[in-house]
């Protein structure tokens, strides 16, 4: 009984992405949840990272998040109404070395949600974060990769101590996330928002 559709967008072009949401709320009438779920990984140390690689990361996680938001609250201003999910990073409050852009854009996205939840708020529309942790996802393995070679230690190793760090003792999935987005776009979380909430197992690190 439920629609879907898709469209591609390029989230660090703003005329595609309010694009994007026109072509929503033109199909479905309104937009009551956006998710600003787009991100890139990558990195390296800062004092070797070109302009290019540092530009792209930058682009997709922060630029796009900010187009993302002021193209969702601009739909739901007029209604009084809505949800907005971002999607930081545990590493936006922790930024391991080789790291520092992707965790600076986190940072940004974290703090950027903070404020606009306080500037939607008399519209009556919330805006939370949710940080995920160690995640399975290919992105989150090309990173151990990278750590493993840059260390000489074997993959496995790497990802072992990982999970040593985390009081759950395993890495997240895209179900952990996505329930706890599911509960922030229903009535249940009616009274929360500016809020930053951590899915990741209790991670500690090392």
């Amino acid at each position: 009984g439920s629609r879907a559709f898709a469209v591609v967008c390029d989230v660090t072009d703003a005329g595609q992405v309010d694009s994007l949401v026109q072509t929503t709320v033109t199909r479905l009438g309104r937009l009551d949840l956006f998710v600003a779920n787009a991100g890139v990984g990558g990195g390296g140390p800062i004092a070797e990272m070109s302009d290019e690689a540092y530009r792209q990361i930058v682009g997709v996680n922060l630029d796009g998040a900010f187009f993302s938001c002021r193209a969702a609250a601009r739909a739901m201003i007029p209604a009084g109404a809505g949800s907005i999910v971002t999607v930081g990073s545990i590493f936006g409050r922790d930024t391991p070395a080789g790291a520092g852009v992707y965790g600076a854009t986190k940072a940004g996205v974290i703090a950027l949600t903070h404020a606009l939840a306080r500037e939607l708020g008399p519209y009556g529309i919330r805006v939370n974060c949710v940080s995920p942790g160690n995640m399975v996802t290919e992105m989150h393995w090309a990173a151990l990769r990278r750590r493993s070679a840059a260390a000489g230690l074997p993959f496995e190793h790497v990802v072992e101590d990982i999970r040593a760090s985390i009081p759950l003792g395993r890495h997240g999935t895209g179900g952990d996330v996505a329930a706890v987005v599911s509960f922030l776009a229903s009535d249940d979380a009616a009274y929360i928002t500016g809020q930053t909430i951590n899915i990741d197992g209790g991670y500690q690190p090392i």
